[in-house]
This record gives structure tokens, C-alpha cells and sequence, in this order.
């Protein structure tokens, strides 16, 4: 497992990204200025850190940036700005050769768009939700889902919020 560090991280697609990061981070311009010049601000100023054996969960409303947030800490996507370390090592300033040798980086961020549908739908407290995140993270590759099942077979409170019209 690895310890994950972000700092002030910001993807933005379309034309001049650095200029759009720059005007978002001195306030000069909004998101709403940015789209109507065809420019998309998919992450703006993200910094966190998840330490080693942490269950770390990215949700939110679609089309709110967890999936390019994702692809950045897999260096599937580069930043426009900002910063991801991986056990102290900045992964956005590595080459993809550099990147594939990174110990641990594969499987340490995963996105999981059904599962993420229905846990929005479950009227989970706190407790229940860490209790959903640590079974599914605990889970083998490609076993998510059946882990995600299994928590609400074992959970039927939870399950019964969302199935009870």
C-alpha cells in the first residue's frame, strides 16, 4: 500500500489551461466565464492526503470531476497544475517509463461507476459507509461488486433505505 499526497492539483481541457488555472486561482474569472469560452475546469485546487492502509472515497454529483481526479492520481492523465506524490516520489513529474516502475501504483485508485450509482441511492450514516468502503476496498481486483453485495446482504438496514419506496 502507498501513501498519497495531492497538492493544489487542477485539470483543466480546452484551450490555454494554464491561463484558465491561473485566473481561477486569483479570482479573476468563474467556472461558469470559463465554459462559456469553451473551457472546462474538471478539478480545481484538490489537495488531500491518504496514508498508508486508509480507505480514501472521491464522491459526488456526475460529471463533478472524481474520474479525472482518479486518472490523475494513476497518472493516466496529467495535471495542469499541482502535484501528486506517491510515497514522496511526484508522479505528474515522471516520464510513463518512470511511471509503469512505480511500485504499488496500480489498483491504488479505482473508479467504480456502478457502485458509486447505488451508494448514492443508500441513506448510509458515517459508520455504515466507512463499514461499505473498507469491505469493497478490502476486496480482490474485480471483485468489488460481489464484496459491495455481500456488505448489504450483511447489512439489511442499510439496503432497506434504498429499496422501501
Amino acid at each position: 500500500m502507498s501513501e498519497i499526497r495531492v497538492e493544489n492539483l487542477h485539470k483543466i481541457f480546452g484551450p490555454n489551461p494554464e491561463d484558465a488555472t491561473r485566473r481561477l486561482r486569483n479570482g479573476s474569472t468563474t467556472t461558469e466565464d470559463l465554459r462559456s469560452e469553451g473551457v472546462t475546469a474538471a478539478v480545481i485546487d484538490a489537495s488531500f492526503q491518504v496514508r498508508q492502509g486508509e480507505t480514501f472515497v472521491v464522491m459526488g454529483l456526475s460529471g463533478s470531476g472524481k474520474s479525472t481526479l482518479i486518472r490523475m492520481l494513476n497518472g493516466l492523465l496529467s495535471p495542469t497544475s499541482g502535484h501528486v506524490h506517491v510515497d514522496g516520489r511526484d508522479i505528474t513529474a515522471m516520464s510513463r517509463k518512470e511511471l509503469r516502475l512505480v511500485p504499488g501504483r496500480r489498483g491504488f485508485a479505482k473508479d467504480f461507476p456502478d457502485l458509486t450509482a447505488t451508494i448514492k441511492k443508500l441513506k448510509l450514516n458515517d459508520a455504515q459507509m466507512s463499514s461499505l468502503m473498507d469491505s469493497v476496498a478490502r476486496a480482490p481486483h474485480g471483485q468489488e461488486d460481489q464484496a459491495a453485495r455481500q456488505w448489504a446482504d450483511q447489512n439489511p438496514q442499510a439496503v432497506a433505505a434504498f429499496t422501501t419506496p
